[in-house]
């Protein structure tokens, strides 16, 4: 025996697969809204002085991207501490701020580890770096 649809089954079948549509559309858009990882950190120091002029170069230029702060710890006596709170902001490649350290004299060259926060189109991101001062 043949079963009759009426057509206000369709239209509530169909309600319900517009919004299906339109999520599954919206979600590759936040997908790809993520944070843009600091591909590398540089930093350059001069003897007598408590900075550290550190370069951070990010990837997918283009957004802006703010550095809000680093902190790490190494150097040449592996005690030196190194720290940034600001906002160093960049639509390209690469931004440079000054970093505070711990001590003015050659220990602040070598190897540091730490942690940098950044805000990419204003999502908060952190993560683990190594870098190098020389």
């Amino acid at each position: 025996m043949p079963r009759n649809i009426s057509r206000r089954s369709v239209a509530t079948g169909a309600a319900w697969a517009v919004p299906v549509v339109a999520v599954g559309a919206a979600a590759p858009a936040l997908a790809a809204s993520g944070c843009t990882a600091v591909t590398s950190l540089s930093g350059t120091h001069t003897n007598g002085s408590r900075t550290v002029s550190i370069t951070a170069v990010v990837a997918g230029g283009g957004a802006q991207v703010c550095i809000t702060s680093l902190n790490a710890i190494g150097g040449g006596n592996g005690g030196v501490t190194l720290s940034y709170g600001g906002t160093a902001c960049t639509t390209t490649s690469s931004v440079t701020f000054s970093a505070t350290t711990s001590d003015n004299g050659n220990n602040n060259k070598g190897t540091f580890r730490g942690t940098i926060t950044y805000l990419v189109g204003g999502t908060s991101c952190s993560q683990q770096v190594t870098f190098t001062v020389r």
